[in-house]
């Protein structure tokens, strides 16, 4: 079984890269997308584990890490101007936790509002 690391990267050109800390204040384990934040890094919980929240932390610095929210929606998530967008379905909190076609804003990262509710489909 591999073990997690905490480790933080860096780098200017998404090819170079550069280790930040060996070990950090960041829980190990596997996270998705990141965006940055008033100036903070904020990487989003990526591997889905039934009854674990979905979290987000934020750092300034790659070492010290802040947890910002553990009800995080789970999915894809984008930065559209300062605004926070994702897909998907949320741990607690919602009535439609269980639902996989969520779409949820919001303007700090933390605080979620579901935008809109469909059911998502190709022909």
């Amino acid at each position: 079984m591999a073990v997690g690391l905490n480790d933080a990267w860096s780098s200017p050109d998404s090819v170079t890269c550069k280790q930040v800390a060996a070990s950090t204040a960041l829980p190990a384990h596997t996270y998705g997308q990141n965006v940055v934040l008033n100036g903070q890094m904020c990487p989003y919980d990526g591997l889905y584990v039934m009854g674990r929240p979905h979290s987000v932390w934020c750092s300034s610095d790659g070492v010290s890490w802040t947890l910002k929210s553990s009800n995080a929606p789970y999915g894809p998530v984008t930065l559209v101007g300062s605004t926070v967008f994702a897909i998907g379905n949320t741990f607690s909190n919602s009535p439609f936790a269980d639902s996989n076609d969520l779409v949820w804003k919001s303007d700090d990262g933390v605080a979620w509002r579901l935008g809109y509710q469909n059911r998502m489909q190709f022909p």
